[in-house]
């Protein structure tokens, strides 16, 4: 059976009349031992605890705070969007951190979850802060993700990208500063023609072709851009192509990715 502590402690809820502790059982409305378990069961070591609530999936690793807590009992200084991960979030504000998940879900939803898994199962911390402009990057010096969540980028040829998609192109630098930290180190400070470095190049011939792709914002046989160029534009949502008013920013950006 399912125990937050995942069998390593004895665990029960007064929800139930009898539960078993160690040896016996016990009466939860008379707080009395009714009877004691046979050695052969207690050999078995089977808990009859039954969660009611979602446990955090990394529970074990945190023994000292409940696994039912959100955010360490800490909200307004975290997010925790699923458990597995706390994002430090000090200062964004709360239609940030709603746009995230947002953008977060259309990932999963449509197979580019892939860069989230690999940083929510890092052993390193990863912060995502809210931009205050339209840009958004990845700095690998203090693995801190900047991200404009209501910005879509009009490319040079033609193509409107989401924030959602941006947010991914920042995720995959995150992740391969995670898996492939030298990789990305000498990419970053090698310079490509068209895209700035080879790190972007890497990032847009890759997976922002394949995020775009996947959330229907090109078609098979087309591409996002052929450099780092583009201009973005504010949108009312992390996932829309929409443009509700003038140019603000013109990419490509400064190197970031070291």
């Amino acid at each position: 059976m399912y125990t937050s502590s995942k069998g390593e402690f004895e665990e029960f809820h007064d929800n139930a009349d009898i539960v078993e502790i160690g040896s016996v059982y016990f009466n939860t409305k008379t707080n009395k031992v009714v009877g004691f378990i046979s050695e052969e069961k207690e050999k078995s070591n089977i808990s009859t605890a039954i969660s009611a609530m979602s446990v955090d999936p990394k529970c074990e690793k945190y023994y000292w705070i409940t696994p039912y807590a959100y955010c360490l009992n800490n909200p307004v200084r975290f997010v925790d969007p699923d458990g597995r991960l706390v994002v430090f979030a000090s200062g964004v504000s709360d239609q940030f951190k709603q746009n995230y998940m947002t953008a977060k879900q259309a990932l999963i939803a449509h197979n580019s979850g892939g860069f989230i898994k690999v940083l929510e199962e890092s052993k390193a911390t990863y912060t995502i802060t809210e931009s205050s402009n339209l840009e958004s990057s990845f700095n690998g010096k203090n693995n801190t993700l900047t991200w404009s969540s209501n910005a879509m980028l009009l490319t040079t040829n033609g193509t409107s990208l989401s924030a959602t998609t941006i947010l991914n192109h920042e995720l995959d630098n995150a992740a391969q500063k995670d898996q492939n930290p030298e990789q990305q180190k000498q990419d970053g400070n090698t310079k490509s023609t068209n895209y700035g470095n080879k790190e972007e190049e890497r990032v847009i011939t890759g997976s922002e072709q394949q995020t775009a792709k996947n959330l229907g914002e090109i078609k098979e046989s087309e591409v996002t851009r052929t450099d780092h160029g583009g201009t973005l534009y504010q949108t009312n949502s992390p996932t829309s192509t929409e443009i509700t008013n003038t140019p603000i920013v013109t990419a490509p950006k400064k190197e970031e990715t070291k």
